[in-house]
């Protein structure tokens, strides 16, 4: 395994044939600093802090974490990379649900492509939200009651 950059570099005068870059390789990406592809979300060079989504695209590791925690989509192809765990966060007030309740639930959203985050809020109302604030359901999968609404 070469730690060297995998692009081809052409002369400037382009006399001389194409050659393989000689610099070495900037964290996990197989390109040097110089070609390495930039960060669609901040639009800055990648380098050693870069992570490879399952679609292939790269990002600063910061830039897709933040944006992961709105949205499990790819910025670029909009793959759905589904969530391992979701964490539940409940309304101040409001005793938390048996995981053996919710999780289920959970499940299902992710399954169904519904939830787009790995945190979900529960409310008093029972709504269910997605960190960006989009109600994405409800505990007993309607609307509420009028007397909760």
């Amino acid at each position: 395994m070469s730690n060297r950059c995998s692009a081809t570099c052409l002369s400037s005068e382009g006399t001389r044939p194409p050659r393989r870059c000689r610099l070495p390789c900037t964290g996990l990406i197989k390109t040097c600093h110089v070609h390495a592809p930039e960060c669609s979300i901040c639009l800055e060079k990648n380098g050693f802090n870069s992570q490879t989504l399952p679609c292939g695209h790269v990002f600063h590791g910061q830039c897709i974490g933040t944006w992961y925690t709105n949205d499990r989509r790819c910025p670029m192809c909009r793959h759905y990379d589904k969530p391992k765990l979701v964490k539940i966060f409940y309304e101040s007030g409001l005793e938390p649900i048996a995981h053996n309740v919710m999780r289920p639930l959970l499940n299902r959203l992710v399954e169904e492509e519904v939830l787009q985050t790995d945190y979900v809020g529960v409310l008093l109302n029972g709504e269910l939200i997605q960190r960006n604030g989009d109600l994405i359901g409800y505990l007993w999968g309607e609307e509420p009651p009028a007397h909760l609404a």
